[in-house]
């Protein structure tokens, strides 16, 4: 599979790019083994950033890197 663009450090150029067969597959290119438990850490992270904007902007800290 071919990874859409990932900046120096690896990340996602643009993070609306990723999908569950996208971010496997940037932790296989990686070398990271992704177990169960790691998986759904990962799924909880996106839906705590997703929520987090909110949150940033009442608590006045900066706006998240990617956030419209």
């Amino acid at each position: 599979m071919e990874l859409p663009p990932r900046d120096g450090d690896g990340y996602l150029v643009d993070m609306n790019d990723w999908t569950a067969e996208i971010g496997r597959a940037m932790a296989d290119a990686d070398g990271i083994e992704l177990d169960e438990s790691k998986w759904n850490q990962i799924l909880k992270a996106r839906e705590y950033f997703d929520e987090m904007k909110p949150i940033t902007k009442y608590g006045g800290l900066p706006k998240p890197t990617g956030c419209v």
